[in-house]
């Protein structure tokens, strides 16, 4: 099982550490993202939620030399698209 048994080294106190990480960071994280979505249009939040994918992969592409595959070029297309699509249907009812 590779490093299983390195798990049962976890302490107490490094369940209470991660706990403090995750309240501290996570949770605040999250606190202020649903707080700027109450004040920022679907269509928008739509279409940057999209991006971080893609501007994730340009960073890797660009800063850290990385290869992609054929499919993952096909999937940053589609997210393209997809962000184009939205941002046109900006003036419908239903957006």
């Amino acid at each position: 099982m590779g490093h299983a048994a390195s798990l049962s080294a976890v302490t107490p106190m490094d369940l209470v550490v991660l706990l403090t990480i995750a309240l501290s960071t996570g949770m605040v994280a999250l606190f202020l993202y649903y707080k700027g979505l109450e004040k920022t249009p679907v269509r928008v939040a739509t279409i940057l939620e999209l991006a971080f994918p893609l501007i994730a992969v340009v960073i890797d592409v660009v800063l850290y030399d990385s290869v992609l595959h054929f499919t993952q070029y096909i999937a940053a297309i589609v997210l393209l698209y997809a962000m184009v699509k939205v941002s046109n249907t900006a003036h419908d009812d239903y957006i």
